[in-house]
């Protein structure tokens, strides 16, 4: 398999963690998944039995962070349980080990529009050695570009050993954005013997800017996409419902782009903002590559905007809620509509949406997703058919969030009144 995804951390151990993957799907990277150097140290600890002062998986990452993965297999165990949900079934083991998921990127066409995860190697007096995973290529992180990193991203934590960290390239593109590594540039100029030194910047607002997303005039190959990248792209084709299962193998249609005239990409109509229908075909679009598919060049985009630069989010009037003030109790949501398979809902009020904040258990009304993507929480008939069989467009319902997609952004509740009746957990 040589599927690469976008994934968000959505619990944290010190085995491992739990990633929330686009369309309901959930992974495992295990603790000796996480880097080359990071594995060295737990092997050091178990052969010498000694605890040592080594960092743990829950100093290292946080609730929220996104992270590339590489699709390792997946979790027959896990395969055959689920928790109500439909998350559970999907459980996939990850590998978020630099050289898994940047071993195909090609050394010769790396440039600063390349958002790469390294894995922290040595820790130097002027910066970080990075293993980018890219063969014949080292990096280097100065402490200079680390300063607003781990004060704004990182909740002030130093970077450590063995931890993973993103990156572009220092300075190296030229102005027309095709720059390659074999360009005489100051962020290229070291080379020792077969390997090349590359520096690089972890600056929030280099990592951030709209400028780094890839624009439709400035070459690029397959085996540059990365997960979490930024295409600028046109649409190309709309699919209805009809179509949509032998498409993209939802039923709820989907968007087809089409990147540099040669390269399509498909966006789910669940990470589209705002209708299908309001697309049509030549409408420019900014997307975030969220899965990879290397065997078939099969390409998954998303358009929510919580995965988009900030620079480019409309603001909104929902920018003065609160979003940190999720109560036992709250109003309730109506009923918007009924499908097959579950019930979508809309809340009267939003300002309980900021999904990251949630508590699973809480007894909080529908719809705690950003109310900008115009998401709705949606809970499975099973869970309460004949109350859902009751229920009509308009009715106002009480739900109990029983768990939560972070990629998607949605909120996933039940009816049932065994699980309302339990105490605040």
């Amino acid at each position: 398999m040589s599927t690469l995804v976008l994934g968000r951390i959505k619990d944290i151990s010190f085995y491992d963690l739990q990633i929330s993957l686009s369309e309901g799907k959930t992974g495992t990277v295990k603790v000796y998944n996480i880097s080359n150097r990071y594995k060295s140290m737990l092997e050091d600890v178990v052969k010498d039995n000694q605890p040592k002062d080594m960092p743990v998986l829950t100093g290292m990452f946080s609730i929220g962070q996104y992270l590339p993965c590489l699709i390792a297999k997946p979790s027959d165990a896990d395969a055959s349980q689920s928790s109500g949900t439909g998350l559970a079934k999907n459980k996939l083991e990850l590998s978020a080990n630099p050289r898994d998921v940047n071993k195909s990127v090609p050394m010769h066409q790396l440039n600063s529009r390349m958002l790469l995860y390294g894995a922290i190697d040595s820790i130097e007096d002027h910066g970080f050695t990075i293993d980018l995973g890219v063969p014949g290529l080292v990096g280097f992180l100065p402490n200079s570009e680390t300063t607003e990193y781990v004060a704004r991203c990182n909740s002030g934590r130093q970077l450590c050993l063995g931890g993973l960290v993103p990156v572009r390239l220092l300075d190296s593109a030229p102005s027309n954005g095709a720059s390659s590594l074999l360009a005489s540039s100051p962020a290229m100029g070291l080379s020792l013997g077969e390997t090349r030194i590359v520096r690089l910047t972890c600056h929030p607002a280099k990592l951030m800017s709209a400028d780094r997303a890839w624009p439709e005039t400035v070459p690029c190959s397959f085996d540059c996409l990365t997960p979490g990248a930024w295409l600028r792209a046109r649409v190309h084709r709309v699919v209805d419902r009809a179509n949509s299962k032998r498409t993209s193998g939802s039923g709820a249609g989907c968007l087809i782009a089409q990147f540099q005239g040669s390269m399509l990409c498909t966006v789910p109509k669940s990470h589209l903002i705002g209708k299908l229908s309001g697309y049509r075909q030549g409408d420019a679009i900014l997307l975030t590559l969220v899965s990879i598919d290397q065997s078939t060049k099969t390409l998954i985009g998303s358009c929510l905007p919580h995965t988009l630069p900030p620079s480019v989010v409309a603001p909104t009037s929902d920018d003065t809620d609160d979003k940190d003030n999720v109560t036992d109790q709250v109003e309730q949501p109506k009923k918007k509509k009924q499908k097959k398979s579950s019930l979508e809902l809309t809340p009267f009020s939003p300002s309980y949406y900021c999904i990251d904040r949630l508590s699973v258990g809480q007894t909080v009304k529908d719809a705690v997703v950003r109310k900008d993507q115009g998401q709705v929480a949606k809970k499975k008939k099973k869970q309460g058919k004949a109350l859902a069989a009751g229920l009509t467009v308009g009715d106002v319902v009480k739900v109990r969030i029983v768990d939560f997609s972070p990629m998607d952004n949605v909120a996933f509740g039940s009816l049932r009144p065994s699980v309302l009746e339990l105490p605040f957990l």
